[in-house]
């Protein structure tokens, strides 16, 4: 599942997940820094200071 981090319309959900599918859009250049979930506070402050990241992931293994 892909699940947004801001609100955006369905049609835009829609398009975005197309363009991705269709390798148009490269989404694994979009992430550029990926977290272990005992990392999540780390992940968010990071975010949320958004000068050296785009966009962050938790992994869960």
């Amino acid at each position: 599942n892909i699940v947004t981090s801001y609100s955006c319309g369905p049609t835009d959900t829609t398009e975005a997940l197309k363009l991705i599918t269709e390798g148009v859009v490269r989404a694994e250049k979009l992430v550029t820094h990926r977290f272990p979930i005992e990392k999540t506070p780390e992940a968010f402050r990071l975010t949320a200071e958004a000068r050296d990241s785009l966009k962050s992931v938790i992994v869960f293994d």
